[in-house]
Protein backbone atom coordinates (compact mmCIF):
# COMPACT_ATOMS: atom_id res chain seq x y z
CA UNK A 1 0.00 0.00 0.00
CA UNK A 2 1.26 3.22 -0.95
CA UNK A 3 2.04 6.38 1.11
CA UNK A 4 -1.09 8.42 -0.55
CA UNK A 5 -3.83 5.54 -0.36
CA UNK A 6 -2.49 5.35 3.89
CA UNK A 7 -3.04 9.03 4.25
CA UNK A 8 -6.14 8.94 2.23
CA UNK A 9 -7.50 6.15 4.76
CA UNK A 10 -6.38 7.67 7.54
CA UNK A 11 -7.43 11.31 6.66
CA UNK A 12 -11.17 9.07 6.26
CA UNK A 13 -10.88 7.40 9.38
CA UNK A 14 -9.91 10.49 11.54
CA UNK A 15 -13.13 12.24 9.52
CA UNK A 16 -15.66 10.13 10.65
CA UNK A 17 -14.19 10.04 14.36
CA UNK A 18 -14.68 13.36 14.31
CA UNK A 19 -18.21 13.15 12.89
CA UNK A 20 -19.21 10.79 15.25
CA UNK A 21 -17.75 12.41 18.33
CA UNK A 22 -19.50 15.60 17.21
CA UNK A 23 -22.57 13.47 17.06
CA UNK A 24 -21.89 11.41 20.29
CA UNK A 25 -21.55 14.95 22.37
CA UNK A 26 -24.26 16.38 21.25
CA UNK A 27 -26.62 13.94 22.98
CA UNK A 28 -26.47 15.04 26.84
CA UNK A 29 -27.80 18.17 25.68
CA UNK A 30 -29.84 17.57 23.26
CA UNK A 31 -33.52 17.12 24.13
CA UNK A 32 -35.51 13.89 23.40
CA UNK A 33 -37.93 14.09 20.44
CA UNK A 34 -40.70 11.88 22.42
CA UNK A 35 -40.29 10.30 25.58
CA UNK A 36 -42.92 7.22 25.98
CA UNK A 37 -44.26 7.33 29.73
CA UNK A 38 -45.57 4.36 31.67
CA UNK A 39 -47.13 4.01 35.28
CA UNK A 40 -48.92 4.53 38.41
CA UNK A 41 -52.47 6.77 37.36
CA UNK A 42 -51.31 6.65 33.63
CA UNK A 43 -53.58 4.95 31.32
CA UNK A 44 -51.71 2.74 28.84
CA UNK A 45 -48.67 4.97 27.27
CA UNK A 46 -48.64 8.39 27.33
CA UNK A 47 -46.54 10.10 24.40
CA UNK A 48 -44.63 12.96 25.15
CA UNK A 49 -43.57 15.29 22.11
CA UNK A 50 -44.15 18.51 23.22
CA UNK A 51 -40.84 20.48 23.01
CA UNK A 52 -41.55 22.91 25.53
CA UNK A 53 -42.27 19.81 27.64
CA UNK A 54 -39.17 18.23 27.46
CA UNK A 55 -36.55 21.16 27.22
CA UNK A 56 -34.87 19.57 30.37
CA UNK A 57 -35.31 16.02 29.41
CA UNK A 58 -31.73 15.58 28.19
CA UNK A 59 -28.98 12.59 28.76
CA UNK A 60 -27.45 14.62 31.73
CA UNK A 61 -30.14 17.65 32.03
CA UNK A 62 -32.66 14.68 33.54
CA UNK A 63 -30.26 12.41 35.54
CA UNK A 64 -26.87 12.98 37.52
CA UNK A 65 -24.39 11.09 35.97
CA UNK A 66 -21.87 12.14 38.39
CA UNK A 67 -21.66 9.04 40.72
CA UNK A 68 -24.49 6.15 40.54
CA UNK A 69 -25.90 5.75 44.27
CA UNK A 70 -27.12 2.24 45.73
CA UNK A 71 -30.39 0.42 45.23
CA UNK A 72 -32.71 3.02 47.38
CA UNK A 73 -34.99 0.92 49.42
CA UNK A 74 -39.13 0.69 49.74
CA UNK A 75 -39.55 2.13 46.41
CA UNK A 76 -43.55 2.00 45.10
CA UNK A 77 -43.75 1.18 41.08
CA UNK A 78 -41.81 3.67 39.02
CA UNK A 79 -42.63 5.55 35.91
CA UNK A 80 -40.64 3.82 32.84
CA UNK A 81 -39.45 6.30 30.48
CA UNK A 82 -38.93 5.01 26.67
CA UNK A 83 -36.73 7.70 25.38
CA UNK A 84 -36.15 8.56 21.86
CA UNK A 85 -34.21 11.11 19.36
CA UNK A 86 -35.27 11.73 15.98
CA UNK A 87 -33.67 11.26 12.64
CA UNK A 88 -32.91 13.81 10.28
CA UNK A 89 -35.73 11.73 8.08
CA UNK A 90 -38.36 12.48 11.02
CA UNK A 91 -38.25 9.06 12.08
CA UNK A 92 -37.33 8.51 15.95
CA UNK A 93 -34.45 6.34 16.98
CA UNK A 94 -35.51 4.12 20.23
CA UNK A 95 -32.60 5.15 22.30
CA UNK A 96 -32.76 3.76 26.00
CA UNK A 97 -35.45 2.81 28.81
CA UNK A 98 -35.21 4.39 32.35
CA UNK A 99 -37.40 4.07 35.52
CA UNK A 100 -38.39 7.86 37.51
CA UNK A 101 -38.97 7.16 41.29
CA UNK A 102 -40.06 10.00 42.92
CA UNK A 103 -39.35 10.96 46.02
CA UNK A 104 -42.53 10.85 48.17
CA UNK A 105 -40.59 12.62 51.01
CA UNK A 106 -39.42 15.69 49.17
CA UNK A 107 -36.09 15.25 49.01
CA UNK A 108 -33.85 13.59 45.69
CA UNK A 109 -35.87 11.63 43.11
CA UNK A 110 -34.27 8.65 41.79
CA UNK A 111 -33.51 6.68 38.48
CA UNK A 112 -32.99 3.28 37.55
CA UNK A 113 -31.32 2.84 33.98
CA UNK A 114 -33.26 0.21 32.49
CA UNK A 115 -31.30 -0.65 29.21
CA UNK A 116 -29.72 1.08 25.96
CA UNK A 117 -31.45 0.36 22.99
CA UNK A 118 -30.50 2.73 19.99
CA UNK A 119 -26.70 2.28 21.18
CA UNK A 120 -24.67 -0.13 23.00
CA UNK A 121 -22.95 -0.45 25.44
CA UNK A 122 -24.82 0.49 27.68
CA UNK A 123 -22.39 0.86 30.41
CA UNK A 124 -24.76 2.73 32.80
CA UNK A 125 -27.61 -0.42 32.88
CA UNK A 126 -28.75 -1.52 36.20
CA UNK A 127 -27.64 2.17 37.46
CA UNK A 128 -29.18 4.07 40.25
CA UNK A 129 -29.05 7.92 40.21
CA UNK A 130 -30.35 10.62 41.45
CA UNK A 131 -32.47 12.99 39.12
CA UNK A 132 -31.11 16.63 38.76
CA UNK A 133 -33.50 19.05 40.41
CA UNK A 134 -33.94 20.16 36.31
CA UNK A 135 -34.91 16.98 35.41
CA UNK A 136 -37.22 16.02 38.14
CA UNK A 137 -39.30 19.50 37.72
CA UNK A 138 -39.64 18.21 34.07
CA UNK A 139 -40.78 15.13 34.80
CA UNK A 140 -43.32 16.86 37.58
CA UNK A 141 -44.84 19.15 34.57
CA UNK A 142 -45.08 16.24 32.80
CA UNK A 143 -46.20 13.98 35.01
CA UNK A 144 -49.56 16.60 35.98
CA UNK A 145 -50.33 16.55 31.89
CA UNK A 146 -50.73 13.05 32.10
CA UNK A 147 -51.34 11.36 35.21
CA UNK A 148 -54.65 10.74 36.25
CA UNK A 149 -56.62 13.01 34.23
CA UNK A 150 -60.43 11.58 35.72
CA UNK A 151 -58.81 11.92 39.05
CA UNK A 152 -58.04 15.85 38.54
CA UNK A 153 -61.32 15.95 36.68
CA UNK A 154 -62.90 14.65 39.95
CA UNK A 155 -61.06 16.69 42.16
CA UNK A 156 -61.88 20.24 40.24
CA UNK A 157 -65.62 19.22 39.98
CA UNK A 158 -66.32 18.18 43.45
CA UNK A 159 -66.25 21.52 44.80
CA UNK A 160 -68.49 22.57 42.88
CA UNK A 161 -71.40 19.42 43.06
CA UNK A 162 -70.79 20.55 46.87
CA UNK A 163 -71.27 24.54 46.46
CA UNK A 164 -74.34 23.54 44.12
CA UNK A 165 -77.14 23.02 46.48
CA UNK A 166 -75.94 25.93 49.05
CA UNK A 167 -75.48 28.75 45.91
CA UNK A 168 -78.86 27.43 45.28
CA UNK A 169 -79.87 27.88 49.43
CA UNK A 170 -78.65 31.67 48.75
CA UNK A 171 -79.77 32.59 45.38
CA UNK A 172 -83.30 31.04 47.25
CA UNK A 173 -83.17 33.35 50.05
CA UNK A 174 -82.35 35.98 48.38
CA UNK A 175 -85.54 36.36 46.16
CA UNK A 176 -87.22 36.39 49.04
CA UNK A 177 -85.57 38.86 51.03
CA UNK A 178 -86.12 41.23 47.77
CA UNK A 179 -89.96 40.29 47.34
CA UNK A 180 -90.39 40.75 51.23
CA UNK A 181 -88.78 43.91 50.69
CA UNK A 182 -90.72 45.57 47.86
CA UNK A 183 -93.72 44.32 49.39
CA UNK A 184 -93.14 46.59 52.78
CA UNK A 185 -91.84 49.20 50.71
CA UNK A 186 -95.26 49.02 48.79
CA UNK A 187 -96.93 49.20 52.17
CA UNK A 188 -95.55 51.82 53.77
CA UNK A 189 -95.25 54.22 50.88
CA UNK A 190 -97.86 57.62 51.68
CA UNK A 191 -100.66 57.03 49.48
CA UNK A 192 -101.28 60.27 47.39
CA UNK A 193 -104.37 62.70 48.85
CA UNK A 194 -107.46 62.01 47.18
CA UNK A 195 -108.65 65.72 45.98
CA UNK A 196 -111.96 66.84 46.83
CA UNK A 197 -114.27 67.94 44.46
CA UNK A 198 -116.52 70.85 44.64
Amino acid sequence: MNTRMIMRTGLAVLTLLILTTGAALAWPEEPFAKIDISGPDINGVASITDPELLTSMTITGFMDFSQSIPAPQDLGAGYELHRYFKHEDGTYWDFDRVRYHPNSSGGRSYVFYEEGIGYGPAHNAGLWFYATPEGDAAMQRILAQVAAPAARATGSAAPARAAAPALALLGTLTAVLLIVWAVQRRAVRPRPAESSAD
